[in-house]
Parts: C-alpha cells; structure tokens; sequence
C-alpha cells in the first residue's frame, strides 16, 4: 500500500468517524430537547408540533448518518457523500451547527476520494 493510499484510508475513517458523531448527536437531542422543554410543554400545549418536527427530524438524521456510515464502509462513497450532506442539512437546520458541520466535512470528504 502505498503512502497516499494509507492516507487516503485515514482520512476516510476520519469521515467513519465524524459519521458516528453525527448519528450520536441526533439521537441524544431529542432526550437534550425533551428535558429543557418539559415545564414549556406542559404550559403550552402549542409547543408539542414543533418539539415533535425537531425530533423527527433528528431522528431522521440520525438514520441518514447511519446509512452514510455504512455506505463509507462498503465503499459506496458516493451514496455516502450525496446523504451526508442531506444529513448535514438537517442538523444544521435543526439547530446542531457544529454537528452539522463536521458531517458536512465528512460528506466532502466522501465525495472527494470517491473513485470514478
């Protein structure tokens, strides 16, 4: 193996990883929500639409980071970069910016070493 491939191989598991912290942070938001929100929920009925969109969509890029990880495992890098940026979006508009950041770095990372 030579010294660009062992490169590009850690960068990769960079992109694994940060994958991981990406399905991490969206399903513990939801608990982080639902605790900092409870007195308000309990007042205002009117907040449970709102508190029940943010948490699918955590959830939903939750699931969407876990198929980018496996993809990036199964050497789909493509599939891999194309939802981890729609992963990315989530987060970032959900309010989780850093998170949403670093499955940004990972889906451009992906996109990056795909081979052609």
């Amino acid at each position: 193996m030579g010294y660009l491939q062992v490169y590009r191989q850690q960068l990769l598991d960079v992109a694994a990883l940060t994958f991981i912290f990406g399905i991490i942070v969206g399903l513990l938001s939801p608990f982080y929500l639902a605790v900092t929100r409870f007195t308000f929920l309990y007042l205002f009925l009117s907040a449970l639409p709102l508190f029940l969109l943010e948490t699918a969509a955590y959830f939903a890029s939750a699931i969407l980071c876990l198929i980018c990880y496996w993809n990036l495992r199964k050497g789909r890098l493509r599939l891999a970069s194309i939802r981890g940026v729609i992963a990315a979006g989530l987060l970032g508009v959900t309010g989780a910016w850093v998170a949403g950041l670093l499955v940004l770095g990972a889906a451009v990372t992906c996109s990056l070493y795909q081979e052609l």
